[in-house]
């Protein structure tokens, strides 16, 4: 999977790219929670993680539960767990992150490896 801003470069020069990605069963989907954009760009861990990422806002893409990071795709659940699977990282809210240190230490050693 390439970044947005690549894929329209890429396009605007004549190029075609087919990108697959993988179906997500409805159940996974229902249980993301809902994102507040305004919420989440002012957030300095997310701030942080696009800066490890060497990412920029412009290169993400914020949808109602997910935020596609182009490598990734970020959502929110209720669980205590952070995990990354088939392209998709899941985590708590950003404020659950901020207040539980464990989790947010499993955050960085995912992104890191």
């Amino acid at each position: 999977m390439i970044q947005q801003a690549a894929f329209d470069k890429l396009t605007a020069m004549g190029i075609e790219l087919y990108q697959l990605r993988e179906q997500q069963s409805n159940e996974a989907a229902n249980s993301y929670l809902t994102l507040d954009e305004s919420t989440i760009t002012g957030n300095r861990l997310y701030l942080d993680v696009l800066a490890a990422l060497s990412l920029n806002q412009t290169e993400v893409t914020i949808s109602p539960n997910t935020i596609d990071l182009g490598l990734f795709c970020w959502h929110f659940h209720d669980e205590n767990s952070v995990k990354l699977e088939q392209q998709n990282l899941q985590t708590p809210t950003l404020e659950a992150l901020a207040e539980q240190p464990h989790l947010k230490q499993q955050l960085w050693q995912l992104l890191t490896n």
